[in-house]
């Protein structure tokens, strides 16, 4: 596993340094990696585990939560900002982690360009998603803006599929 373990910790070096694309293409590889263990572990089932299960079994000690925060800060920082949100929710959600907010990703690293226009896409993508965590993510991001005229509209306009958000902003 020691080699898992560095490459993690490789990953948080690349957006240290800002080698995005190489941090964006290991940690691809690193989150859909499925891992045969042997051991003990391999008496118990004869199936792969994710990376993300490595710490659950105590297999391995690899930060999963700060390997998904520094895959979506190198995602967000290889995306073109009209394909930013996309790239984004994707990394997030393909992680399997629903705890990650824009906030986290925001402190992992160098400070994210074009936040300011990023945020009102970023909105309107995640008013289109119908998941629990899309509005989770939009309701940091309408809080993000510190604007309530906005908060308010944007709970209007998308009450249809985050009718809590306009309970709660009403």
């Amino acid at each position: 596993m020691g080699i898992i373990q560095e490459a993690c910790v490789f990953v948080h070096h690349c957006i240290a340094c800002e080698e995005y694309q190489v941090a964006h293409e290991l940690t691809d590889i690193l989150i859909g990696l499925d891992i045969m263990v042997g051991g003990e572990y391999q008496e118990y089932t004869n199936t792969p585990i994710n990376i993300r299960d490595l710490q659950y079994y105590h297999l391995g000690n690899v930060e999963y939560k700060s390997l998904v925060t520094d895959a979506a800060h190198a995602a967000y920082c290889i995306s073109d900002l009209p394909e930013r949100a996309d790239d984004l929710y994707n990394t997030l959600s393909n992680s399997g982690r629903k705890d990650i907010t824009l906030e986290m990703v925001m402190q992992s690293g160098r400070e994210l360009p074009d936040m300011d226009a990023f945020l009102p896409l970023w909105i309107e993508y995640l008013g289109g998603m119908t998941t629990s965590y899309a509005q989770e993510l939009l309701q940091e991001a309408l809080e993000l803006t510190g604007d309530g005229e906005q908060l308010l509209a944007s709970a209007r306009k998308y009450c249809g599929d985050h009718p809590g958000l306009y309970e709660q902003y009403l």
